[in-house]
């Protein structure tokens, strides 16, 4: 199961010095944008949890710290950090928190650190994070990326631009050829905050069978909201074929804080009152994250036990299982 189904149990504490930018970075993406286009220059952008993301730290320290790494880059690319950091020192350094918060969501940013590689007009046609190796490896993966994308590029923006210029019939056609694209690229590549826009807001005018099939990417690109699960649940009533409880997990998934907990505990004890069945590995994914919620946030440890009962027949990790033991234990 991915780390991210217990964002607020899994956070990382760490004590390390904070990844500063440093006179190589900007902060302000739109300055960023103004510099890139005058000087003729891509965008390097870091989304990145400088106090607290030890991937973050550790990519800074292997990589963007040398100078291996800023000669070559600084040559193509503006760098530019958007950091969303948790402690009140970083995050009075960071300019336009706000304006952060829209770029992580337009470009589905669901983990740290993401880097995208952009065009000054906004383009991602490039994807990363932390990889091993040191700067020059670094950079050599990242002309590979380059090359591929924007060699993908080109396929993406002439269908964008086909579904904004489709009229009445043609509109869930152009739509559906954007839905296959997402599909081909992955919904964890470059293209996906670009292609995830349109289908997001339109995939309501698409066939039936293919609404499903939009509804299960936006869920992996990390665009679920209460939109998509509400056409999930209208469209697999019964969990007939899993995409009702994909749903569900996929806001769950999406949680961030714990205001959001209550709510998304709701939807998961709905699904159970009229889900046929639930593959194993969903289940799994949601027992555990029913139980730990119930028991550590929602105080009902008789609801927690629930899950645990649950999840003790449907998974062989025994992580969870010491954890559904810990929680049927306690009186």
């Amino acid at each position: 199961m991915n780390t991210k189904l217990l964002p607020l149990a899994l956070a990382t504490l760490l004590s390390a010095t904070t990844a500063q930018a440093g006179d190589h970075w900007v902060a302000d993406y739109d300055e960023a944008v103004k510099i890139a286009r005058a000087e003729g220059k891509h965008l390097f952008v870091d989304f990145t949890g400088s106090d607290w993301c030890g991937w973050c730290i550790k990519l800074h320290e292997e990589v963007f710290d040398h100078d291996e790494f800023l000669t070559p880059m600084t040559k193509d690319y503006v760098l530019v950090s958007l950091d969303f950091p948790n402690g009140a020192a970083a995050k009075s350094r960071v300019p336009n928190p706000e304006r952060n918060q829209v770029l992580k969501a337009q470009h589905a940013i669901t983990g740290f650190p993401t880097v995208l590689l952009m065009t000054p007009d906004g383009e991602v046609y490039g994807r990363t994070g932390y990889q091993a190796g040191g700067p020059e490896a670094y950079v050599g993966n990242v002309n590979k990326i380059r090359a591929k994308g924007m060699a993908s590029l080109t396929a993406v923006q002439q269908a964008l631009k086909a579904f904004k210029n489709a009229k009445g019939e043609g509109r869930p056609k152009a739509l559906l050829a954007v839905v296959d694209l997402l599909g081909e690229q992955g919904p964890q590549s470059a293209f996906a905050g670009s292609l995830t826009t349109p289908i997001k807001a339109h995939w309501k005018i698409l066939p039936i069978k293919a609404q499903g099939r939009a509804i299960d990417l936006l869920n992996q690109a990390g665009q679920a909201d209460s939109g998509t699960l509400q056409g999930a649940r209208a469209i697999d009533p019964k969990n007939e074929s899993g995409l009702y409880a994909r749903s569900v997990l996929a806001i769950m998934e999406g949680v961030a804080e714990e205001a959001a907990i209550a709510p998304a505990l709701e939807q998961l004890d709905s699904l159970l009152q009229v889900a046929h069945d639930i593959d194993a590995e969903t289940a799994e994914s949601l027992y555990v994250l029913g139980a730990y919620w119930n028991s550590e946030f929602a105080d009902n440890l008789e609801r927690a036990k629930f899950y645990a009962v649950r999840g003790l027949k449907v998974t062989s990790e025994p992580r969870y299982k010491q954890l559904f033991n810990d929680i049927l234990e306690r009186e």
